[in-house]
């Protein structure tokens, strides 16, 4: 899982949202090079956000009768933001991402009910499997992303554990946080966006194809997007 992949995940997940449940920059580490926050709670009540979830939610196969079915409407409810976050644009940057759920209290009992449901109907071949020796519940997913519930309003992913660690280390105040002055920032300025992303240090991404050479002449990217009445 690439930064790239990653904010497209959260992207996709979450569809554009709002600052209800506010970006919390204490959750992001310092040496940050592009990041993306989708508020749920504001997604929930907008326009284009019921439609977006509606829609995903109906491109997802019914589980009708299945003792492994997972309840779409709870998780949804439980599931407050979504931060995503990347210290690298280069051939690291699959093990320095990580995607940050804030979430109700429910959240980890409804996925570890459904995980746990999986592998009994599975017989042990689910593809995921509870990792021992961690110091808080872990699931290896696909035999390479790390899903971790550090607190019961909270769930970190990533594909490299360690990143996982990090960025606990970061959220509790023991690892530098990024500053209030960092460009990538600028779009919080903005009240009222459900969705915002932003990317520094473009101009030293390589392998750049020559449909998007322009990314060549730009530093940073930043992007918001919002709803006001019909627009």
């Amino acid at each position: 899982m690439t930064a790239r992949s990653l904010l497209l995940a959260a992207t996709l997940l979450s569809g554009p949202a709002l600052f209800a449940t506010p970006f919390d920059t204490t959750q992001v580490a310092e040496d940050t090079k592009w990041l993306a926050h989708l508020d749920m709670d504001r997604l929930k009540s907008s326009t284009l956000g019921q439609f977006l979830i509606e829609s995903i939610k109906s491109a997802i196969p019914k589980q009708e009768g299945s003792a492994i079915s997972l309840n779409q409407d709870a998780v949804i409810s439980e599931v407050h933001s979504i931060t995503a976050y990347g210290l690298s644009f280069d051939e690291t940057a699959q093990n320095q991402s990580v995607l940050i759920l804030k979430t109700g209290p429910k959240a980890q009992s409804i996925i570890d009910g459904y995980l746990a449901s999986m592998e009994t109907q599975k017989e042990g071949q689910a593809p995921f499997k509870m990792l021992t020796g961690k110091s808080f519940p872990t699931y290896l997913i696909g035999g390479e992303v790390h899903m971790a519930f550090p607190r019961k309003d909270l769930i970190v992913i990533s594909k490299d554990f360690a990143q996982v660690e990090k960025s606990m280390q970061v959220i509790e105040g023991r690892a530098p946080r990024i500053s209030k002055k960092s460009p990538l920032l600028a779009p919080n300025s903005a009240q009222g966006f459900f969705f915002v992303a932003s990317a520094n240090g473009l101009d030293n991404l390589k392998d750049i194809p020559p449909q998007a050479r322009i990314l060549q002449k730009a530093t940073g990217l930043q992007l918001a997007l919002g709803e006001a009445g019909n627009k």
